[in-house]
């Protein structure tokens, strides 16, 4: 019977037989479950895939999409979707001109500066060779290879202009031999590599002669080491791979006496060919047209941190870190593509995204995906470079589960591979991705993968010789970061190279633990949603718990029982002194002092738990003030004097203060303001012996008692008001490890009231038996300060970073007598700590970082020699009594080293907001672990010494002058005036000290108005340090090529408007 039409052969069971063929399967069983299972489902390979592209085309003349096959499309679709191949010329050994055209891949290495002298293009593998060596047979076996691939014959030339190549028709191939003893216990291959990897430049030029040679070490009389330099211009993994598994073929050959194969193996036109064929077609500019617009709109940087600084200029120097994976972590990895129905590859890649994304903060970002671009069988016997880093996207979205993660890196990696003939130069320059390349980085390409594990087995054998492939380094890096797949098996072998002038090697070795760690995660949280993978091992997370905390402090006490202890213990000794009032106070004196002003608030009716406000200057009784309050459990109220009416109504409204201590001219101001009623105190009679009002008992100790009352603004300008228990005093000051509290120090009392750390001020030299100075209130120039600090013989400071930059610029010698000086509030510079402390021997100087939310200081940086500073200074350590997570947006922790949000905890923390539950909610938050914290919105990071880096708010809140200025708040103030149509507000400066607003407008149309009546309006409701002094009225917002606002621009049409701003 003649068969049936049905039976008729069809593309899709043709191509299933290949499969079958390709996977070891029946073409029925395939057909069976390719409507519904994809090519990785049915155990196909990334090598896999490639097999069936070369034999598709060679058999049916069929163009698979290598990319479909990796993906998670059922296997049918992806057959039926199989197209005829596009034709491509033939092309045979020697034909064609003596100049030929450059592979693609070879234009783009030519543009790396490098390209001539680096080595970071330089490749090293060997082949360790245990048994008896033939010398003749090895040397005729190279021979053949050179003869039978062009590149190993091809030098590169420059004529007319232009570079090409050009094929030497015969080629000896450079065979140095060379023996070595290695000490016992040393790796033989590894002193080798050494040697090797660090001179490569002696062996390859690209410009005068084929750009590879070998290298024969013999160890023994049957342990050799063949080693193969050769330069990437003519090579890639695949390659290499090719080259080894032909070695030990023709070897074999040789050695049983056999001829070897004659015939020439594709050469490198074929591919040049591909692609002027792809050119011709115009599908390359409509695939390279979508490439761009999936691209466009993703970070094009990804800046893993490191306690390297980046230098000016990449320099493409770079290390080698090999590492293996426990068998926990290689279990892991095979079974999570099995579960998920990926390759292994789509899980490492997978992992090491997360690696990455969980350090940057990046939950979208680019990694290069190395691509062999052999899309024929043909391409697969081409010895070239044919590999390229083909951007792939990495999406970590925290809601979907582990399972689905996976499915999206597979899906992202297929991609890559689909795109991976569109050219990285038209995608850098589509998506703006040239706009930031800087010279100190290359954009798209940061960081890299690459899966070399299917290139060639582990083991060969030649002959009489058992063959072992090992890689080397060169010591060169074009990328930042990349993770390197060397084998598979039962000790997987990876590496990660790394470029050393960005990175340590104990930056590479977290990584590299991170890579297991993040295998083992994923595999326990299989299930899980994706915010549950941190990217780390599990003593890295230790790690993190171990920095968490400061030592324990003592908090039992409340701070007024710690002044009344001193001055029981020390009553003759100088508690406070005011050069200016003339005014000098004993522990005794200070003592009666506050219980007079006790008695004085009690008879108006002040209790336990109620808010006074201090009205008083900065002078002796302004201390005694704040002391009976909290004698009292009364929490103590300080407002900005400089702050406009507006602002101080609602703060009194906030606060509803039971009553105002002050002065008559400090009081006037603010009655008015007020919205109920509110006694009025005089501040008590210094001079007084005794008082006929009954002196109230002291409120019982209650460390969660509110203690102060500070406000602080918002990004909606509305100010609030932060309540600060007596704990975070006591913690602060009890027992500080910032200095060695000694009774004979003379603390400055510089500071509003309004400050936090005016809190220092007050009670450090209080409870450890000092004397407190008060800084005249009228403003100093950087000499009287100087002159201040030398007549009153002052030993500690706290000053605002800005002050600090003025006075050691100016008037260094102002330092002279202190021996310990704290400062903070903003940078602190790192060039006037270093030369304070070189020409003041036996000087401290502290970094000190803390928001008012956590009780004025949470972590501590202390120097005392300049050797110890570093530029930037880190924030330090925990203090006693705090401690500090760096978290993710979701406040899940982040690895150590990461960047994410600074957040604080322990006895320093604020009570809350008072009566802003809505604020309260955003600003404070429960970790994982129930631990209550205060999210700071500063971005930090852990370094590797265990010290908090700063980096900066994560929203566009300031400091100017050591005020915090929100940027938000002065953009909706200008956005409410009729004129203004757009504004942008951004801080520019160096530092808080030189820091000033500029605000960009743009104007309503046929709404004129000038600088200077917008700078009017705001005045009217924003603080004067927060009120821009440069502006910028712009038809439109410049912007940079990649979107972003371009303050440079701004800078550049911005116009000062000084005469309008009240003075600072």
């Amino acid at each position: 019977m003649a068969p049936s039409v049905d039976d008729a052969p069809t593309p899709l069971t043709q191509l299933s037989g290949l499969v079958g063929e390709v996977l070891g399967r029946g073409a029925d069983a395939v057909l069976a479950r390719a409507t519904e299972e994809s090519f990785v489902a049915l155990g196909g390979t990334s090598m896999d895939a490639i097999k069936l592209v070369g034999l598709a085309e060679r058999r049916l003349a069929l163009a698979v999409d290598a990319g479909g096959l990796l993906g998670r499309t059922p296997l049918a679709a992806v057959l039926a979707a199989a197209s005829e191949c596009p034709p491509v010329a033939q092309v045979e050994p020697g034909e064609g001109p003596e100049l030929l055209e450059l592979m693609e891949t070879q234009r783009g290495l030519l543009l790396s500066e490098n390209f001539s002298t680096g080595t970071e293009w330089h490749m090293l593998s060997s082949a360790e060779l245990t048994g008896p060596l033939d010398l003749a047979a090895l040397r005729e076996t190279l021979r053949w290879l050179a003869a039978r691939h062009e590149s190993l014959r091809t030098v590169l030339v420059r004529e007319d202009g232009q570079v090409w190549r050009r094929v030497v028709p015969e080629w000896e191939p450079e065979l140095f031999v060379q023996s070595l003893r290695v000490p016992e216990g040393d790796s033989p291959v590894r002193a080798v590599h050494e040697q090797l990897g660090s001179t490569s430049n002696h062996y390859l030029s690209p410009w005068t002669k084929p750009s590879y040679a070998f290298v024969l070490t013999t160890f023994g009389e049957q342990h050799h080491l063949l080693s193969m330099l050769v330069h990437h211009v003519i090579s890639d993994g695949w390659s290499v791979g090719l080259m080894w598994q032909e070695f030990a073929q023709a070897y074999g050959r040789l050695r049983a006496g056999q001829e070897l194969d004659p015939t020439p193996a594709p050469v490198p036109d074929v591919v040049v060919r591909r692609r002027q064929a792809l050119d011709a077609s115009g599908s390359l500019v409509s695939i390279t047209q979508d490439r761009i617009a999936q691209l466009s709109g993703l970070p094009t940087v990804v800046e893993v941190p490191s306690d390297t600084p980046r230098p000016q200029a990449f320099d493409y120097k770079g290390a080698m870190l090999d590492f293996g994976l426990s068998r926990q972590a290689r279990e892991a990895c095979e079974q999570l593509a099995a579960r998920a129905k990926v390759t292994r590859t789509a899980v490492l890649l997978g992992a090491w995204a997360l690696v990455i994304g969980r350090r940057t903060g990046m939950a979208e970002f680019l990694i290069a995906n190395s691509v062999g671009m052999r899309p024929t069988e043909e391409i697969l016997g081409v010895f070239g470079p044919c590999a390229a880093p083909a951007p792939m996207v990495c999406r970590l979205p925290e809601d979907q589960t582990v399972e689905q993660f996976l499915h999206g890196t597979a899906a992202a990696m297929a991609d890559s591979l689909s795109y991976g003939d569109v050219r990285l130069a038209e995608l850098m320059m589509g998506t703006g991705a040239f706009a930031v390349a800087d010279g100190r980085r290359i954009p798209m390409t940061q960081i890299v993968f690459s899966a070399n594990d299917q290139f060639a087995p582990e083991s060969l054998h030649a002959g009489e010789l058992e063959v072992r492939l090992h890689e080397g380094h060169c010591g060169g890096a074009p990328n930042d970061l990349l993770l390197y797949v060397q084998r598979w098996g039962d000790s997987p072998l990876l590496s990660l190279e790394y470029a050393t002038s960005a990175y340590s090697a104990s930056d590479a070795n977290d990584l590299a633990e991170a890579v297991e760690g993040t295998l083992l995660e994923l595999e326990r949280h299989y299930a899980d949603p994706l915010g549950t993978v941190r990217g780390m091992s599990d003593r890295q997370r230790q790690v993190l718990l171990d920095l968490r905390d400061g030592r324990p402090a003592d908090v039992s006490r409340t701070a007024w029982q710690l002044v009344e202890r001193q001055a029981l213990a020390t009553p003759d000794a100088v508690a406070v002194q005011d050069p200016q009032s003339d005014i000098t106070l004993t522990y005794r004196q200070l003592h009666t002092a506050v219980e007079i002003q006790s008695a004085m608030l009690a008879a108006a009716e002040v209790r336990e738990n109620d808010h006074v406000v201090v009205a008083v200057p900065r002078s002796a009784a302004e201390v005694v003030a704040v002391l009976a309050i909290l004698r009292l459990g009364v929490a103590y109220v300080s407002l900005h004097p400089a702050s406009p009416p507006d602002k101080l109504t609602k703060m009194l409204a906030k606060v509803h203060p039971k009553a105002i201590i002050g002065t008559e001219s400090g009081v006037a101001p603010l009655l008015p303001l007020m919205s109920g009623r509110c006694a009025v105190v005089a501040p008590a009679d210094l001079s007084a012996a005794g008082t006929e009002l009954p002196i109230p008992p002291a409120a019982p100790a209650d460390p969660e008692r509110v203690a102060y009352i500070l406000f602080t603004s918002g990004s909606t300008g509305d100010p609030k008001p932060v309540r600060v228990p007596d704990r975070a005093i006591v913690r602060l000051v009890a027992d500080p490890d910032y200095i060695d509290l000694r009774p004979e120090d003379r603390y400055m009392r510089f500071a509003t009231l309004s400050f936090d750390v005016s809190v220092l001020e007050v009670f450090t030299p209080l409870i450890s038996g000092g004397a407190l100075v008060v800084c005249p209130e009228t403003s100093l120039t950087p000499s009287e300060l100087a002159q201040f600090f030398a007549q009153q013989h002052i030993s500690v400071v706290y000053l605002t970073s800005g002050l600090f930059r003025v006075l050691a610029d100016s008037r260094p010698d102002a330092f002279a007598g202190v021996r310990c000086v704290l400062a903070g509030g903003d940078v602190v510079p790192a060039e006037q700590v270093r030369s304070l402390l070189q020409s003041y021997p036996g000087l401290r100087v502290g970094n000190l970082y803390g928001p008012t939310e956590n009780g004025v200081w949470t972590t501590l940086h202390l120097m005392s020699d300049a050797s110890e500073v570093s530029d930037p200074l880190p924030i330090g350590r925990p203090m006693a009594g705090n401690g500090v997570l760096v978290l993710d947006e979701a406040g899940r922790l982040v690895p150590p080293g990461g960047v994410g949000e600074l957040c604080c905890l322990g006895d320093g923390l604020a009570v809350d907001y008072y009566n802003s539950p809505e604020q309260n909610a955003k600003a404070f938050g429960i970790t994982e672990d129930g631990l209550r914290i205060y999210r700071t919105g500063d971005v930090a990071r852990w370094d590797r010494l265990g010290r908090v880096r700063f980096f900066g708010r994560r929203d566009n809140q300031v400091k100017i002058m050591g005020f915090r200025v929100e940027l938000g708040e002065v953009r909706s103030r200008l956005l409410e005036h009729p004129s203004v149509r757009d504004a942008l507000v951004i801080a520019v400066g160096a530092d808080s000290d030189s820091r000033r607003v500029l605000a960009g407008v743009v104007l309503a149309e046929d709404a004129p108005c000038t600088r200077e009546e917008l700078a009017g309006f705001v005045a009217e409701t924003v603080p004067a340090y927060a009120v821009p002094t440069l502006w910028a009225i712009v038809d439109r917002m410049p912007v940079t090529p990649n979107g972003k606002a371009d303050v440079r621009a701004l800078e550049q049409a911005a116009h000062a408007t000084t005469d309008v701003v009240p003075a600072q």
